[in-house]
């Protein structure tokens, strides 16, 4: 037993250590956040709080411009030809040329939006600041270390970025009036963990970056083109009831649901993290047995999660927040995207595009999107539009998902990777 069990381990030590790594970022990646929630809500009070995280929010949306689906389609060309350092050149040099001009064409669009939109100057400023988000999405390949299963260096280098960010935003954020430094701090933090990650790549992996022809940049584009338009509507709706929250209902409420989000976001990362951590070993072994195993851990973990975290929050919570009551209440309800999304995200990236249906895979995302935005119309018109029926709208959404996906595997002979 002590030799299969060994024998088990060193047949997946590659999986095991990449998921540690990533598992060790996370829990400081989501802890940072929780322990300085309450000084910020504190300090900036739930008004300025919740603008901030509005403007997050805005800014998020020119983030699937500039990661145009390359977390998948990069991440699978990297993993295919890890072993071919010229290859790896031409993908990597072609992607950051490619993210580099969809970063500046962001802040032409965000240019011509907010000067139509004639915005108060505190909210254009904030807006601009908070783009290190998409600088981010730029300069740190994400895509490359994933393909490359070397999760270590994804975990140590963003480390340092929030460990900037930890100890800084207690010494600059006093009142009210320093929300700026926020964006300011989280923003040198990037800077310094991108250029620290282009050195890992370029200097220590020998990676040599080199201009691209058109044809070449062309096809990469092309190669992402349907997970670019499938992230549209998949990430736009993931992000979208922060700013119907903050439309219809106020900043406060914000606050509240950014509470929450967080909260959920607790376990959900970590289900996403298993699929992460497998996509390159489906990608490159196409094993339904492995897939459908992975589904089975990732269903079973979801449901215990989710239950976990919901009694805990009874304890938990109080020592934070009066208004714990309507904290665990709302997270009940939009708590379930901690079964649905990752199982979706599982289906979608393990089963559709590993098996070269990209467009379905795309289709489904905006099926998902237009039951949302149909389910957000209902509720407006029947005035019974608040924090709770946001949610259930895009809880519901994820499970329209989740259904369809079952649909288009069973339709293109695929059930034998599901069930």
């Amino acid at each position: 037993m002590i030799k299969k069990v060994t024998g088990l381990l060193k047949s997946k030590k590659s999986v095991i250590e990449n998921f540690s790594y990533l598992s060790i970022f996370q829990i400081f990646n989501i802890s940072f956040p929780l322990l300085t929630m309450p000084y910020l809500l504190s300090v900036l009070g739930k008004e300025t709080y919740g603008l901030v995280v509005f403007t997050q929010t805005f800014v998020s949306y020119f983030l699937v411009l500039v990661n145009f689906g390359f977390n998948l389609s990069a991440t699978k060309e990297v993993s295919i030809n890890r072993d071919d350092k010229n290859k790896l050149s031409e993908i990597v040099s072609s992607i950051l040329i490619i993210k580099g001009v969809f970063f500046l064409l962001s802040f032409v669009i965000m240019y011509v939006i907010l000067f139509f939109l004639k915005e108060s100057n505190d909210f254009v400023i904030l807006s601009f600041l908070t783009m290190y988000l998409c600088l981010y999405e730029w300069m740190f390949p994400v895509w490359y270390f994933q393909g490359i299963e070397k999760m270590k260096y994804i975990t140590f280098i963003n480390l340092t970025s929030r460990l900037f960010f930890f100890v800084f935003v207690f010494i600059a954020i006093k009142d009210k009036n320093d929300y700026l430094m926020w964006p300011i701090i989280n923003g040198i933090g990037c800077l310094i963990a991108g250029l620290i990650s282009l050195y890992v790549v370029f200097y220590q992996h020998g990676i040599s970056f080199r201009w691209q022809k058109k044809e070449t940049l062309i096809h990469y584009i092309n190669d992402s083109k349907f997970l670019f338009f499938g992230n549209i509507a998949g990430k736009a709706k993931l992000i979208s009831n922060r700013m119907f929250i903050g439309i219809f209902i106020g900043m406060s409420s914000v606050a509240i649901y950014d509470i929450v989000d967080k909260l959920k976001d607790v376990s959900m990362v970590f289900l996403q993290l298993i699929v992460d951590v497998m996509f390159p070993k489906f990608a490159k072994h196409k094993d339904p047995k492995l897939v459908k195993k992975t589904i089975r851990l990732l269903v079973a973990l979801s449901v215990f999660c989710y239950l976990f975290i919901g009694l805990s929050l009874y304890f938990i919570v109080p020592i934070y927040f009066k208004n714990y009551i309507e904290v665990v209440s709302i997270f009940w309800v939009l708590g379930l995207m901690i079964i649905f999304q990752p199982m979706n995200y599982l289906f979608g990236i393990g089963v559709l595009i590993v098996n070269g249906l990209i467009k379905q895979y795309s289709i489904n995302l905006y099926l998902s999107a237009s039951v949302y935005l149909l389910s957000i119309l209902a509720v407006y018109l029947l005035a019974s539009i608040d924090i709770y029926t946001l949610s259930f709208c895009l809880v519901f959404s994820a499970f329209i998902a989740v259904l369809n996906n079952i649909v288009v595997a069973k339709k293109h002979k695929l059930t034998n990777w599901i069930y």
